[in-house]
C-alpha cells in the first residue's frame, strides 16, 4: 500500500502548481478576449491558452507539459524582445514571472514525477534553452541603453533663461540642482579633465547614523549637500540635518528630529529610510534681488536663513541656518504636518524623500508613497507653503487637479492619486514649477486608473494657473506671490 502511494504523493506537486497554471491562465484568457475587442495585443489570449494547457498537462501528470511552458517562455521572450527591446523596466513585468516559473518547473521535486526519472530531451532541454534566453535578456537590459531614451543638448547660454532666484558665488550649491533650475552645473574650473585623477581626501566626516536593527532593509545614505552661508549642510536617513565647516569636516551643529515609528513597533515594515537632501532660503537674498514685482517685504523673522528637511515621519521642518533650531514662528512650532488630509497609510508608507523647491515666498513638496502594495494609498498631493509661517497657501491634487485652493481641515485628497516624490525645478521669473509626475499605483500595473491619473502621469503635459494671490490665514496679512502655474511632465 505504501509502494503504491509514493508516486501518487511524488505527482502531488505537479498537480498543485498545475491547479496555479490553469487559475493564471485562464485570467490570462479572459484579459485577453477582453483587450482584443479594444483591438489590442493578441499575446494575452495565445500566452493564456498555453498557460491553461500547461496546467492541464501538470494535473494530468504529462511530461510533455515541460515542452508546452517551453514554447510559452521562448514565445514570451520573442514578443517582449520584439516590443520594448532590451529596456529593463518594461521587460521585468513581461518576462519576470514566466522566467521565475520557468525555473521552478525545472526542479527535480517538480519535473522527475512528470518524466518518471526518464530522459526528456525535447521538453526538459527547450524548457532550459528558454530559461537561459529569458535570463540573458535580463542580464543584457542592464548592460543596454534604454531604447526608449532621447538624447539633446541644450545650451546653458541661450537667451531668455535667466533665472528669477539670488545670484550665488561660484562656489556655492544652494540647492539639489545647484540653482533653481535643477542645471546641476558648477562655473569652477579648477578642477577639470586633466587633473580630476589627482585628487586626494582632505578629510572625511562620518554621520554616525548607521543602520540599526529595527530599521528596514534598505537604508540609504542619497542626500546631496548644499554648500551655502559658509557651511555644508547633509542630511541621514533617520531625517537628521548636520552642519560642517566645508573647509575641516568639522560638525558646527546638528539637528535630530528623533522621528517616531507612527505607532508600529519599530521600523522594520518600512518601505525604506531615505533623506536625499535639504533646502535653503535667505530672505537677505531676495531683498538684494529684487527680482520679483509683485515682491512683498519678508516679514521679521528670527530665522532669516532657513533650512528645510523633510523628516521620515511625514514632517517638514525649518531650522534657523546658522544654529540648527528649529524657527519657531514656521507651523507648529517649527513643522508642518505632511500627513493632513491625506487619509490612512501604513507607518512609513507616505513620506517626503526629497528635498521641497523654495521660492521667495513658498516651499513646495510632494510626498513618496509606497510602491505596488495596493490600490487605496495615501494621495500624491503636491502643496505649497508660506516660506515663513508655514500657512498651506495651495494644493495640486492631480486626482482633483481643478480644485487649488488649500484643502479645509475635514477634508481628504484623493486617495491613490499620481505622486511626486523626486525633486522639481522651479523657474521664479515665469511663475512655474516643473513636476516630474509618477504612476497611480501600483505602479507596474496599469489597471482601474482615472483619466485624471492617466493624463497627469502619461499623456500630455498639463497647464493649471493659481489665484495671483496667496490668501493667508485669517491672523495674518495677505501675502502678494504672483501668479503660479505648474506642468506636470511626463515620468
Amino acid at each position: 500500500m505504501s509502494t503504491a502511494s509514493a508516486p501518487a504523493r511524488r505527482r502531488l506537486l505537479p498537480a498543485v502548481l498545475g491547479v496555479l497554471f490553469l487559475l493564471m491562465g485562464l485570467i490570462l484568457v479572459v484579459g485577453g478576449v477582453t483587450l482584443l475587442k479594444t483591438d489590442g495585443s493578441l499575446y494575452y489570449l495565445i500566452a493564456g491558452l498555453g498557460i491553461v494547457l500547461t496546467g492541464i498537462l501538470l494535473i494530468a501528470g504529462k511530461r510533455s507539459a515541460l515542452a508546452v511552458y517551453a514554447l510559452v517562455l521562448f514565445g514570451s521572450t520573442l514578443w517582449s524582445l520584439w516590443e520594448v527591446g532590451l529596456a529593463w523596466w518594461p521587460l521585468a513585468p513581461r518576462l519576470a514571472l514566466w522566467f521565475a516559473l520557468g525555473i521552478v518547473l525545472l526542479l527535480p521535486w517538480f519535473r522527475l514525477p512528470l518524466t518518471r526519472g526518464l530522459p526528456y530531451r525535447l521538453g526538459t532541454g527547450g524548457l532550459g534553452f528558454a530559461v537561459v534566453l529569458a535570463g540573458l535578456c535580463a542580464l543584457g537590459s542592464q548592460f543596454t541603453a534604454d531604447p526608449n531614451e532621447i538624447k539633446g543638448q541644450l545650451e546653458r547660454q541661450s537667451a531668455g533663461t535667466a533665472s528669477a532666484a539670488p545670484a550665488q558665488p561660484d562656489g556655492d550649491w544652494q540647492s539639489y540642482g545647484r540653482t533653481a533650475f535643477g542645471d546641476r552645473y558648477s562655473p569652477l574650473n579648477q578642477i577639470n579633465t586633466s587633473n580630476v585623477s589627482e585628487l586626494k581626501p582632505a578629510w572625511t566626516f562620518r554621520t554616525g547614523d548607521i543602520p540599526g536593527p529595527n530599521d528596514p532593509g534598505e537604508t540609504t545614505a542619497e542626500n546631496t549637500p548644499l554648500k551655502v552661508n559658509g557651511m555644508l549642510y547633509v542630511c541621514t536617513p533617520h531625517s537628521q540635518v548636520i552642519a560642517l565647516d566645508p573647509d575641516t569636516g568639522k560638525e558646527i551643529w546638528r539637528f535630530d528630529p528623533k522621528i517616531s515609528t507612527q505607532g508600529a513597533e519599530n521600523f522594520k515594515g518600512w518601505a525604506h529610510m531615505t533623506c536625499r537632501g535639504v533646502a535653503y532660503h535667505d530672505d537677505a537674498a531676495y531683498t538684494q534681488a529684487s527680482s520679483t514685482e509683485q515682491a512683498s517685504p519678508a516679514p521679521a523673522s528670527a530665522c532669516p536663513k532657513r533650512i528645510f528637511v523633510p523628516t521620515a515621519d511625514t514632517r517638514l521642518i525649518a531650522l534657523n541656518a546658522d544654529t540648527g533650531k528649529q524657527c519657531e514662528d514656521f507651523g507648529d512650532k517649527g513643522s508642518v504636518n505632511l500627513g493632513a488630509n491625506i487619509g490612512t497609510f501604513a507607518p512609513g508608507g507616505y513620506y517626503s524623500t526629497s528635498p521641497p523647491a523654495v521660492t521667495q515666498n513658498l516651499v513646495i513638496i510632494g510626498g513618496h508613497v509606497t510602491d505596488n502594495v495596493s490600490t487605496d494609498e495615501p494621495s500624491g498631493v503636491v502643496r505649497a507653503y508660506d516660506v515663513h509661517d508655514g500657512h498651506l497657501v495651495w494644493n495640486w491634487d492631480s486626482g482633483n487637479p481643478e480644485k487649488t485652493t488649500p484643502i479645509q481641515p475635514g477634508d481628504h485628497y484623493t486617495r491613490n492619486s499620481p505622486n511626486m516624490w523626486s525633486m522639481m525645478a522651479v523657474d521664479e521669473k515665469a511663475g512655474m514649477v516643473y513636476l516630474p509626475m509618477g504612476n497611480q499605483m501600483p505602479d507596474q500595473w496599469g489597471g482601474n486608473r482615472t483619466p485624471e491619473s492617466e493624463n497627469t502621469a502619461l499623456a500630455s503635459p498639463r497647464w493649471t494657473s493659481l489665484p495671483a494671490r496667496c490668501a493667508g490665514p485669517s491672523s495674518s496679512p495677505t501675502t502678494t506671490c504672483g501668479t503660479w502655474t505648474w506642468a506636470a511632465s511626463q515620468a
